[in-house]
């Protein structure tokens, strides 16, 4: 099988925001467990609140895997900066469609969650650390896992000594899902804090009981 890399471009935006909504309607663990339709999770990564895709593009830290110019994964990083105040992010909360209205809710506790550690960061991370390079989004197509394409996304063209002479401190990246932190682990990432999922009564169809905040200082 011939996966290829690439850096995305701004043409990529349409693509990657539909393939971003593919994996969280069908294999990340949590978005999974919830089930809003996929009408839902495109709108959400359409929506003005998620620039991720735009940041990630400008960061010119991101890749794409594609396979006979199919996107296959994706790896989406934004570029950080130490504030000199923190303000913290505001709750994001999501309306969703009438056939998903009942979950609503569900949904929303998830992104209550995402913000609430991201919104740790600068208070956790070393006071040395003031540029950091953040995981915002990584996945690959169901069909396309266990192949090497997720570590490819790891590491390929993001390595430590490169990120080091960017300029960057440290990685941030917060993982839901099992596979995640287990790969995040194998590549020297540490846990910073984690949020519970029964504590908002979420249950991954992985059995991940967290969602952790992890760190790599460079």
């Amino acid at each position: 099988m011939n996966i290829t890399y690439r850096k995305p471009v701004q043409d990529d935006i349409v693509k990657i925001n539909n393939f971003v909504a593919d994996i969280f309607n069908k294999v990340e663990p949590v978005s999974e467990s919830i089930g809003l339709c996929r009408d839902c999770m495109l709108n959400w990564a359409n929506s003005p609140a998620m620039r991720i895709t735009e940041e990630a593009i400008e960061s010119n830290l991101s890749l794409i895997a594609e396979h006979e110019g199919e996107i296959v994964g994706v790896r989406l990083i934004s570029i950080c900066e130490r504030p000199k105040d923190i303000v913290e992010d505001d709750d994001i909360s999501y309306k969703c469609c009438d056939k998903c209205s009942k979950k609503e809710d569900d949904f929303n506790r998830f992104l209550k969650m995402l913000s609430k550690v991201r919104n740790q960061v600068w208070k956790l991370t070393p006071p040395d650390v003031v540029t950091i390079a953040h995981r915002e989004i990584s996945g690959v197509k169901k069909e396309y896992q266990r192949k090497g394409i997720g570590k490819q996304l790891a590491e390929k063209d993001f390595s430590d000594e490169y990120l080091k002479t960017l300029g960057i401190h440290g990685i941030v990246s917060e993982t839901t899902s099992i596979a995640n932190q287990n790969l995040l682990k194998s590549l020297g990432f540490k846990p910073l804090t984690e949020e519970k999922y029964s504590d908002y009564n979420i249950f991954p169809t992985d059995g991940c009981k967290s969602l952790i905040l992890n760190f790599k200082k460079l």
